[in-house]
């Protein structure tokens, strides 16, 4: 443990995908590696939302690093991308489950005529 760096994960990405979380200062509890995840999610976000500062490339990378420590740590799923696929398999199943009552009245109606 180096007493001059803050606690922080270092991620690293082979050809777009994650090889790597390194925890550096974390100490080996689980409960203060959330924390310290939780906190770099934070710093995370706040980069992303301010105006200026970063390339598109370095915001790609950012939202990455954050949906891989949301993942590691089970953080929830507050990333867009998640939001909108959570939405479409929403969709997708309320579809599913109206297509399946209206066969069941059509195969009651079949059984009626009978």
């Amino acid at each position: 443990m180096t007493v001059d760096e803050f606690p922080h994960f270092e991620i690293e990405f082979q050809n777009g995908k994650l090889s790597q979380i390194r925890s550096v200062n974390c100490g080996d509890d689980y409960e203060t590696r959330r924390r310290v995840a939780e906190k770099q999610v934070e710093r995370l976000r706040k980069q992303l939302t301010a105006k200026g500062g970063l390339t598109n490339r370095a915001r790609r990378h950012r939202a990455k690093e954050i949906n891989a420590l949301e993942r590691t740590f089970n953080l929830g799923r507050f990333s867009r991308v998640v939001q909108v696929e959570d939405a479409n398999k929403h969709k997708r199943a309320k579809a599913k489950e109206k297509e399946l009552i209206r066969q069941a009245r059509k195969f009651d109606r079949s059984q009626k005529s009978e």
